[in-house]
Parts: C-alpha cells; sequence; structure tokens
C-alpha cells in the first residue's frame, strides 16, 4: 500500500508539473511613447517636415496634418517604423490600435485630395507581400474610411471599404493571412474571430517581405488651406495572434504595476503545493493507521 501511494504521490507530481499554462498573447512589438522617448517612442520618427504635427497622446500620438503646408502636390511621410521578425510563408500577422478621428474632416489637397497608406507591413519593393491599410475620405459626408489590401492589387485582394465613426475611440484589428489561399481581414469594435467586420477573397499573399512595419505613414498629398485631418493612434500592437478581448478590454503596451505586498508565485509552484501538501498527509494518515 505504501509503494501504491508513492507510486501515484510520483505521478500526480509529475501531471502537475508538466500540466500546460494558459497562454496570454504577448505582442512581438508595441508602441509604448512617453515624454522621454517621444516621437521615437522606441521604433524611429519617419516624418519631420512642416506638413503635420504630432502630439504625444497617452502611449502613442495625435496627428494634426497641416494646411497650406506646400503650393503643389507634395508627398510625404509621417508616423513611426520598426524592424520585426521575419515572418514564414503560411504564417498571419495581426495589427491593432485604437483610433479616434476628430471631426470635422476635410480631405481637400494640394493637387488631389489627401490619402494615406497609413499601415504598411513588409515596405519595399516586392509587390507580392507588402500590405497596405489606408485612410481615405469616405466621398459622401467627408468622413473617414479604411481597408486593408495586397499593395495596389484592386478588389480581389482587399476587403471592401468600412466607415469609421467620428469623435469615437475604435478599436481596430488587422489581419494578413500569408499562402496560396491567404487573405486580409479587419474587425472594428469586434472581437469575434470568425465574423470579421471585412474580409477579402482568397488570394496568394507572400510572407517573404514582413520585416517591417510602418505606421502613419505616407500620405499623398499635403492639405489644402482649407483641410483638415486630425486622429489619434494609441495602443498599437503588432502580434502573431488575434486577440479575442481587443474591444472593450485588452491591449495597452504599459505593464501594470505589481501590488505592493503581493507574492508572485510561478505556474509550476501553484500545481505542486497542493498536491505535495495533500499526498503528505495521506502517507501520515497511513501510517497512523498501521
Amino acid at each position: 500500500m505504501k509503494m501504491t501511494l508513492r507510486c501515484l504521490g510520483f505521478a500526480a507530481l509529475v501531471a502537475a508539473m508538466g500540466a500546460p499554462v494558459a497562454a496570454q498573447t504577448t505582442p512581438i512589438a508595441a508602441l509604448n511613447c512617453t515624454d522621454a522617448n517621444f516621437p521615437n517612442c522606441g521604433w524611429g520618427n519617419w516624418g519631420v517636415n512642416p506638413h503635420h504635427t504630432l502630439t504625444r497622446v497617452g502611449n502613442g500620438a495625435r496627428f494634426t496634418l497641416v494646411p497650406g503646408s506646400a503650393s503643389s502636390l507634395t508627398q510625404f511621410y509621417m508616423g513611426w517604423g520598426v524592424s520585426v521578425p521575419q515572418a514564414q510563408q503560411g504564417d498571419s500577422r495581426y495589427i491593432r490600435l485604437r483610433l479616434r478621428v476628430t471631426s470635422p474632416v476635410n480631405p481637400s489637397g494640394i493637387g488631389d485630395l489627401w490619402t494615406d497608406k497609413f499601415i504598411i507591413l513588409g515596405d519595399g519593393s516586392d509587390n507580392s507581400s507588402r500590405v497596405i491599410v489606408e485612410l481615405r475620405p469616405n466621398g459622401s459626408d467627408n468622413g473617414l474610411e479604411t481597408r486593408i489590401q495586397k499593395n495596389i492589387d484592386g478588389d480581389e485582394a482587399r476587403t471592401p471599404l468600412l466607415g469609421l465613426p467620428m469623435d469615437q475611440t475604435l478599436s481596430l484589428q488587422f489581419e494578413a493571412r500569408s499562402g496560396s489561399s491567404g487573405r486580409v481581414a479587419l474587425w472594428m469594435n469586434n472581437n469575434t474571430y470568425g465574423s470579421p467586420t471585412r474580409v477579402s477573397p482568397n488570394f496568394s499573399l507572400s510572407a517573404a517581405a514582413w520585416n517591417n512595419l510602418r505606421v502613419g505613414f505616407y500620405s499623398n498629398a499635403s492639405l489644402a488651406s482649407n483641410g483638415r485631418i486630425t486622429y489619434e493612434v494609441t495602443d498599437l500592437q503588432y502580434d502573431d495572434q488575434f486577440d479575442a478581448n481587443w474591444h472593450g478590454g485588452g491591449g495597452g503596451t504599459t505593464a501594470p504595476a505589481t501590488p505592493a505586498g503581493v507574492r508572485v508565485i510561478s505556474a509550476g509552484v501553484i500545481g505542486v503545493v497542493p498536491i505535495g501538501a495533500l499526498l503528505s498527509a495521506l502517507l501520515r494518515r497511513k501510517r497512523s493507521q498501521a
């Protein structure tokens, strides 16, 4: 009987030590602007020019385009860029953020309407893997809308446009899935992976250039004197997992403070200590009965 108890105890101990711990979404990269690191914010500032200003807001920034800053068609950079680990073919990548567009919006530009290649995954010359998230005027009430697409390949490789409600903080997640049946998709205030707010048809998408991320990023025109574009980006993350708690929870790139007077116990210890105590009690009981 003693041998049986010892065997059972050893088996339980091994099982507890090997028990899986629930996974937690940890971003591959996360922007965290502070007073000390702004405007690089630990990534890299891509836009020093007279066509926009960048003002720190929490762990992100407010982008304000400057009206009348040029006399002819002028394209310019703004925002951040960062190198990320190279993705492999078949991988998916997720870009998530909070976005707040301030009304009123007037995209009137010099030489063209203002539009923006807001996010680029895989910036460079490889058009088979470059993924672009656009911000553009919606053409009806001077609001903004967005979509995600493979390069500029057309409707077969992008989502339909999605209008962005103004003066609201929106929880956005964008997906790029590489492979022969790849896709792009986006979720707005939506935590259900199986029901994207917008999704493309399946198409071939390479991950060969997925080693850099740009956010801001490339405006196709400066604003005319009557133009107005202002928006805020916070909680910016790049990940290999969809966050099913992003809307109404999830996110934030600043780690919470550890409460004072609390001892943090590892998952392995949490599993082992109660079982060890139970086995000791059983063995003592058995000896008392002998």
